[in-house]
């Protein structure tokens, strides 16, 4: 019947936009995603030290800099940051697409929320209470407005 077609070529367009995320990429695309993921963290770490020794509190917006970004990529260029953006969506999507909708935590695990895109916030955080996948913070959740909206996105 047409009901049962239309469910049907419904139910398998669902399912190919739930797995377009997965097919992006090979081996040697998820090797370089993982190998920037690794950077990344390395040089978040850095960051975080450098703004928890800061003895004065300002604004993110006063704090950064037009190379932090740069600096969190581990990139000399606008050009390779983009690169480097390019390669950690790819392996972003392959993970999200693979793993299932909800995700189950176990305790103990930090939970983070509303830090609307504000990086040296995150930062001082991760400071205070542990960076994850350390003994301090094990697991995190991030709950809620992750990035901010309108002129400040």
């Amino acid at each position: 019947s047409k009901v049962l077609h239309y469910r049907t070529s419904r139910q398998a367009a669902r399912a190919a936009r739930k797995t377009r995320g997965v097919a992006i990429g090979s081996e040697k695309t998820d090797a370089m995603a993982l190998k920037a993921a690794e950077q990344v963290v390395e040089n978040a770490c850095g960051l975080m030290k450098e703004v928890n020794d800061d003895e004065e509190d300002i604004s993110d917006k006063d704090w950064f800099h037009k190379d932090t970004l740069l600096r969190l990529l581990g990139a000399s260029s606008r050009a390779e940051a983009t690169e480097t953006s390019k390669l950690l969506i790819v392996g972003a999507t392959r993970i999200f697409a693979a793993g299932p909708t909800l995700q189950e935590v176990k305790a103990p695990c930090k939970i983070f929320g509303d830090t609307h895109g504000q990086l040296r916030d995150v930062l001082l955080l991760f400071g205070c209470f542990g960076f994850p996948g350390t003994v301090d913070c094990p697991v995190v959740v991030f709950n809620g407005d992750l990035v901010d909206r309108g002129a400040h996105q």
